[in-house]
Parts: C-alpha cells; sequence; structure tokens
C-alpha cells in the first residue's frame, strides 16, 4: 500500500507524486522527501505518516502553518480527498496501491515537485520504474510488433504536405481567399483579445480588511509586483486581548518619509520608514496601547501619495507578536529605569550602551502599562525611550552617510571601519538597520572575513 499526493491549487495544478515509503516529509531543503522551491514553504514544513490504513498529518514548526481542510493545524488525521496546504499549492491525498519499493537500505530518492528550471505540470511519479510501467499508445504497441500500414495521404518521405498541397489547389479560387481571409481575422481577433487581457485592469482590493495571521503573512500587499493589488491601503484585522502587541512586517517602495502612513482604529501612529530600493525585513512597531481596544482593531497603510499618482509600494509578512505584560510594579519601574539612565550616561563609553538604556527603559514602561491611571514616571520613560531610539537612528544615519562618503573617494579601509564601529551599537542580529550594515560590510570586503 502507499498514497500519493495531487496538486489541485496552485503552481504545478495537476502534478501528481506517489509514495511507498510509510513516512514522507515535506520542506524547502533537499533532504526531505518532497522537495517544494519556494520561499512561502519552511525548510522542514511537514509530514504525512502512514500506519496500515491510518494517515496523519504533523506540522514540524513551520513558519507560515500547514493548512488541512483551509483550517490551520498542527496534527490531524488524513482522509482520502482531503485538502492540503503547503506555501503557495494545495494538495490532495489519494491511497493507492504503488509497486515502487524502497532500496535495500530502505532509502528513497527526494521528489522536487518545484524544479528550478523546469515547467510544471504532468503526472510524476517517485522513480522511473513506475513510469516505465505505463500502458504504450496502441500505435506504439503496433510499432513494436510489426510495421503498421502505409498511409496512402504520406509521401515517400512519410510527409502529408504534398498531399495537403493538392487538396489546397483543388479548391475554388474563391473559396480559398475566403478561408485565407478568415484564418486572418481569427488571428487578428486572438491577438486583441490576448492584448486586452494583458492590459485588463487589476481589481482594487483596497477596501477590504484582511485577517494579520500566518496565511495574509505569506502575501504581499500594495502596488506593483505584489500579491494583492491594494493601490491606496491596506487594512488588517487584529484581535487585542490585554498584552503588548507589536507589529511585525515589511516594507519596500517607500520613497519619502511621509509616504506611508500607519493608522490604528483611524488614529495616526507614525509613518514606515523609507524603503526606495527593495523589501526591507524585520521591521518592529510597538501599538499604543491607547488606541487599542479589546476585541477587533484595525491597521491600516495608508498610501497618502495615491491616487494623485500612481505609486509602487507594498507592505508584506504583516503579523502581530501580543504578550503578557507582568503585574503592575511601580518599584521595579523605577529600579529598570535608573539602570537604563546609567547605560545612557555611559554610552561613550562603549557603543552597546545606547541599546542596553533602550532595553532597560523598555522593560520598565511594561511594569507600568497595564495601570489604569499610569504614574507620571510612565510618561518620563518613554520619552527617555523615545529619546534614545531617536538618537540610535540618527547615529545610524550619520554612519551610513559616512560609508558612502568615503566609498566615493576610494576610502575603502574608511569605509570598513566605520560599518564596523556601527555593528557595534547592536545587540540584535535581526535588526534591519544591523542586517543592513552588516550586508553593506560584506559588500565592500567581497566575501571575506569581516
Amino acid at each position: 500500500m502507499g498514497f500519493a499526493l495531487k496538486i489541485i491549487a496552485g503552481k504545478g495544478a495537476g502534478r501528481v507524486f506517489k509514495f511507498s515509503q510509510k513516512a514522507v516529509k515535506v520542506g524547502r531543503l533537499p533532504d526531505n522527501d518532497l522537495v517544494l522551491y519556494d520561499m512561502g514553504v519552511s525548510r522542514y514544513h511537514c509530514e504525512i505518516v502512514q500506519d496500515g490504513a491510518t494517515f496523519t498529518l504533523r506540522d514540524t514548526g513551520s513558519a507560515n502553518g500547514t493548512l488541512l481542510n483551509d483550517v490551520v493545524t498542527t496534527e490531524a488525521q488524513l482522509q482520502p480527498g482531503d485538502r492540503i496546504g503547503i506555501g503557495p499549492v494545495t494538495f490532495a491525498l489519494e491511497r493507492e496501491a504503488v509497486a515502487v519499493a524502497a532500496d535495500d537500505s530502505g532509502s528513497h530518492q527526494p521528489v522536487e515537485a518545484f524544479p528550478r528550471d523546469s515547467d510544471f505540470g504532468g503526472d510524476d511519479s517517485v522513480d522511473d520504474k513506475t513510469r516505465s510501467r505505463r500502458k504504450l499508445p496502441a500505435k506504439d504497441i503496433a510499432l513494436l510488433f510489426g510495421k503498421p500500414a502505409p498511409d496512402p495521404h504520406r509521401t515517400a518521405t512519410g510527409s502529408y504536405v504534398a498531399h495537403s498541397r493538392k487538396l489546397w489547389q483543388r479548391l475554388p479560387a474563391s473559396t480559398r481567399r475566403a478561408t485565407v481571409v478568415a484564418l486572418v481575422l481569427v488571428l487578428v481577433g486572438a491577438a486583441v483579445s490576448l492584448q486586452m487581457i494583458k492590459n485588463r485592469p487589476r481589481q482594487d482590493r483596497s477596501a477590504e480588511i484582511f485577517a494579520a495571521d500566518k496565511a495574509n503573512a505569506a502575501l504581499s500587499f500594495g502596488a506593483g509586483k505584489v500579491d494583492v493589488f491594494t493601490p491606496d491601503r491596506v487594512n488588517f484585522q487584529i484581535d487585542f486581548k490585554g498584552g503588548r502587541v507589536l507589529l511585525h512586517f515589511a516594507a519596500g517602495g517607500v520613497e519619502s518619509p511621509t509616504e506611508l502612513e500607519m493608522l490604528l482604529n483611524g488614529k495616526p501612529i507614525g509613518f514606515v520608514e523609507m524603503t526606495p530600493e527593495r523589501w526591507t525585513t524585520g521591521m518592529k512597531v510597538t501599538l499604543p496601547r491607547a488606541l487599542l481596544k479589546r476585541g477587533t482593531n484595525i491597521l491600516t497603510f495608508d498610501n497618502t501619495a495615491t491616487p494623485r499618482r500612481d505609486e509602487r509600494w507594498g507592505v508584506a509578512q504583516v503579523h502581530i507578536e501580543e504578550t503578557p505584560l507582568p503585574p503592575p510594579d511601580e518599584a521595579k519601574a523605577k529600579e529598570l529605569f535608573e539602570l537604563g539612565r546609567a547605560s545612557y550616561e555611559a554610552r561613550s563609553v562603549a557603543p552597546i550602551n545606547l541599546t542596553r538604556a533602550i532595553q532597560y527603559f523598555d522593560d520598565a514602561e511594561r511594569y507600568l502599562e497595564g495601570m489604569p491611571q499610569p504614574p507620571s514616571l510612565y510618561v518620563t520613560i518613554r520619552d527617555a525611550e523615545a529619546n534614545a531610539r531617536q538618537e540610535l537612528q540618527n547615529v545610524f544615519d550619520s554612519y551610513i552617510f559616512t560609508v558612502e562618503k568615503a566609498l566615493r573617494f576610494s576610502d575603502t579601509e574608511g569605509a570598513v571601519e566605520t560599518l564596523r564601529e556601527l555593528l557595534r551599537y547592536f545587540s540584535d542580529p535581526e535588526d534591519p538597520r544591523y542586517v543592513k550594515a552588516k550586508s553593506r560590510l560584506n559588500e565592500i570586503l567581497g566575501g571575506k572575513q569581516p
């Protein structure tokens, strides 16, 4: 016994993959049994395990989740016909006898569902043995066991050209002209239809509200080469349970500091920083607690330049991280605030102290956020944190300007030293500024050790 997975939606629709082993691992890395080369698929996304007549689907810690019949699941039993959503495609489970045996070691060759240099489609088995057992067409069987009767419409070389030409010449001249005109009209009509389809305006979905969940986190929104066309704005629904809400997202094509505004329940909360050249990932914003309400909230990315002119912009990887707040403790908050001030005062001694100060201020703020009426210390801490964050951003902008200036004057050594100094300010390797500085340093060094 074995089973098969058939792509029923997404690229490669109609393609079938057959397996005889008891467990099939699915993911992006080549050591999986079924390899899906797509960034929406995790390195080790999920697995399907067969135990007799029972099939079990397990998510193996994927980033975007595994869907079973359009519902996110971590582990569930499967039935034939169930829909399994993995990244950009949906499979259907098919139970069938598979006469493909593993080798003596019990190993199986991985199946590449999305080959990098070939078209999608067709029916693919696990190995060539299964393909070799397919039935040959009747005409091929005839060729194997005897020469078929010659076709009277063919020439001596096997061509139909001469016969077709004779038939064409026998037609009346008026019929030939009418046929040519009809063929030209058909070709012109097809070309016009194709052009209309190509230039057909995309559906504007700016007025819709999308859930800030794992499924939509894999999509990009905005204008240009995006998955969902929302040229004016994109709205996300988030559910607030009373904790601290951190917004994660990526942005691209933002060419001015006031182009892409963020609003929470219709109230402005700031602008997305400029990302003119490429997608910038790992962006984070703490949503202001004062504007959140228990239950449903609406977060909006509003492109202020539309509809006055066409803009190419986008947001992606939008998801919410809500963490519970610690019990209110003003004394603890004051203690952390003093540690933050001490670190801030010592920032000239070690650049990392500026980042540490921000973390202390942030931790202190958390101990006061849950209070119905936070004390005046809360405002003091927020102001101190905002000041430290702005100073860190100013340092980053200044250092990057110095680096580019040094490179314009061919001072590679000066640019390298400046970037190395800048990296000392950051403790979080996922901070977009750290990533940008590290990437620039690697570019300058040409892949050598930074």
